[in-house]
């Protein structure tokens, strides 16, 4: 009878650890290994809301302007009309008259540029876009040259590209002048 009773304590043993006990102690690794993988993504998550404070607060203790033109040097997006307004003010400043028939070359947004070959966020890999713009001014060589180096002298980024004229018994040339500039995808 003691061996009767003594091996039904071993096989309800077996039973309750193969049915119970190991399935059990299985599901409890399991959440002890994803509690220690949430605890790793809390602890990281932490240390970047501590990196994401400290460069805020580096960044408060920047003058405003510096940032206002590094904006205005490489901005965040296309800004086409801003670019026609500077260059504009630019030219009516310098050359006291208005620019003319001014034109991107190429349409351009956040997500790609049609007409020009180039893509917004894509395979080239860049993490800059370009476009180009056309536009016309009649002055003397002089006054020209000028008008060129307060558009180098400005904040935006801007290659000339392309300068073609024509000439006039006046003096006065008519510069058609095309030119390219940089922005942030």
């Amino acid at each position: 009878m003691k061996i009767l009773t003594q091996i039904l304590f071993i096989a309800a043993a077996i039973f309750a650890f193969v049915w119970y006990i190991n399935p059990t102690y299985a599901g409890i690794q399991d959440k002890q290994a994803s509690y220690q993988k949430l605890s790793d993504a809390y602890g990281k998550a932490m240390e970047l809301r501590d990196k994401r404070e400290q460069l805020m607060n580096d960044r408060k203790k920047i003058s405003p302007v510096p940032l206002e033109n590094l904006s205005k040097f490489l901005p965040d997006g296309v800004e086409n009309v801003k670019l026609i307004i500077d260059i504009q003010n630019i030219a009516s400043q310098v050359l006291h008259q208005d620019i003319r028939g001014a034109k991107v070359i190429g349409s351009a947004t956040k997500t790609g540029v049609a007409g020009t070959g180039a893509s917004g966020v894509g395979p080239d890999g860049k993490k800059y876009g370009t476009i180009a713009l056309n536009f016309g001014v009649t002055t003397t060589y002089d006054q020209f040259i000028v008008f060129l180096r307060s558009l180098e002298n400005n904040l935006r980024l801007v290659d000339v590209s392309e300068i073609s004229f024509s000439s006039s018994d006046t003096g006065t040339y008519d510069f058609n002048v095309t030119l390219q500039t940089y922005w942030l995808k």
